[in-house]
């Protein structure tokens, strides 16, 4: 509390003003959760489905094409860096997932981009999931590019599933997955099954190798 929300009390606990007292201390008690709720959401703690986790990236040479902005395949490294720290930071990285025998892997990624980012510049990319099947063994995560002041740069929008390691085909991943899913989904997350894999713009179409030669 501030020096002068002090004062004021200390003045009207003297003045036994009990109603104006009353005020006082709920305006207080206003202003201390408006703060928290500040520091909560600087702090990225989960508010309800709303919560994006954010990983930052100094953006280094190597990260910078012949065109001298951010390259077409370091969008896609940022964004497979980012979701492998929010694995580690909710407690389900390799470790646990070799433990698990499960993985999770990349269908299909489709990016947007709006602003250049350039060599020594700071980046937050975020993370939230946009869609889930109810078994959490398919998912789509958004990933979105800011630069410190706000400027949003990119979008890219990732379609996984989880597999087992072993026999190599899709899975239901543990609870502790599905928790942490779903403490991250996007205001108007969409709930999605298999089917939605074969709506994937891309099927595959084996030739014969005698192209080839």
């Amino acid at each position: 509390m501030s020096l002068r929300w002090s004062f004021k009390l200390v003045l009207l606990i003297f003045s036994t003003n009990i109603s104006q007292l009353r005020r006082l201390i709920f305006s207080a008690q206003n202003y201390i959760f408006k703060i928290h709720l500040k520091w909560l959401i600087l702090k990225n703690i989960k508010i309800g489905n709303m919560s994006v986790y954010y990983h930052k990236f100094e953006v280094r040479w190597s990260d910078i094409d012949a065109n001298r902005h951010l390259g077409n395949s370091t969008y896609v490294d940022y964004c497979s860096q980012t979701r492998m720290a929010f694995l580690n930071k909710n407690k389900i990285g390799l470790t646990q997932l070799n433990r698990w025998g499960v993985g999770p892997v990349m269908m299909h990624e489709k990016y947007s981009f709006f602003r250049e980012i350039y060599a020594d510049q700071t980046v937050y990319v975020g993370l939230e999931v946009a869609s889930i099947s109810e078994d959490g063994s398919i998912y789509q995560f958004v990933h979105k590019f800011y630069l410190p002041d706000g400027t949003h740069c990119a979008t890219a929008e990732a379609t996984g599933v989880w597999i087992d390691i072993m026999l190599r085909k899709i899975t239901t991943p543990p609870e502790d997955i599905i928790l942490v899913m779903n403490e991250f989904k996007s205001e108007n997350v969409n709930v999605i099954t298999r089917d939605f894999l074969k709506t994937l713009p891309f099927r595959p179409e084996n030739v014969s190798p005698e192209i080839f030669k």
